[in-house]
């Protein structure tokens, strides 16, 4: 269970002063983050991790750190039920930016932005993510990972079909987007493959391929226990 308390960091001989006050947060270690609040010494109380009445600037500072605990309360009660690894960038942009929403379910281009600074990929292939992310975001303004599924691929293929694409173009951009969901269970956004059910398509798959494609699928129903399934060409 990852834990956080708030801590008031001060030279260890001051009585009097300002401290700034961090996020100490266990996780797999220790992480400090900073809360961005100076408060003097003698305005915080430790025990209650809560300012006392008497700190100056109390009333504009108390509704800032309150909010604060509850961002944090939100964020790691997402991080510890569906256990996920905490990400202190996570954390920063859930807590102190107010961006929770952001953090378990970002924009298709956030978590691409994400992947581009993970992965090694030419700028090339960059511009091709990119085409795939803004076609996406036709289809669904402000399409975030929690928009992707079955039915939202469906509606893409028909859409890059009625664009003219022919269908290993469609099979590509198809694959850029289960790379991102991919991705997102590397990085413990999410634990299933939300497009485990998306195929290729094979209405006009060239006959060398069906092979390699009803491989994948005798694969798909040993792992998941089907007993039948049935492929329409």
């Amino acid at each position: 269970m990852i834990t956080a308390k708030l801590f008031l960091r001060a030279p260890r001989a001051a009585k009097s002063g300002t401290g700034v006050l961090y996020f100490l947060i266990n996780a797999d270690k220790t992480f400090w983050v900073s809360a961005g609040i100076s408060i003097s010494v003698i305005g915080w109380d430790p025990q209650k991790e809560d300012l006392r009445p008497a700190c100056a600037d109390y009333h504009f500072l108390k509704p800032k750190i309150s909010n604060y605990k509850l961002k944090c309360d939100l964020y790691l009660q997402q991080v510890n039920l569906g256990a996920l690894q905490f990400s202190e960038s996570g954390f920063k942009t859930a807590v102190l930016h107010g961006q929770l929403d952001d953090v378990q379910n970002p924009t298709l281009v956030k978590l691409f932005a994400q992947f581009y600074d993970v992965k090694t990929i030419c700028y090339k292939r960059k511009q091709h993510y990119d085409i795939v992310v803004a076609e996406l975001n036709t289809l669904k303004p402000g399409c975030r990972l929690s928009h992707v599924d079955h039915s939202l691929m469906m509606r893409y293929e028909k859409f890059l079909l009625n664009k003219g694409n022919c269908k290993n173009t469609i099979n590509g951009k198809v694959r850029k987007v289960k790379a991102l969901v991919h991705f997102a269970q590397d990085i413990k956004i999410i634990k299933d493959d939300i497009l485990q059910s998306v195929f290729p398509l094979l209405s006009s798959a060239p006959a060398e391929h069906l092979s390699t494609v009803l491989h994948f699928l005798l694969h798909f129903a040993t792992t998941e226990n089907v007993e039948e399934v049935v492929v329409v060409i």
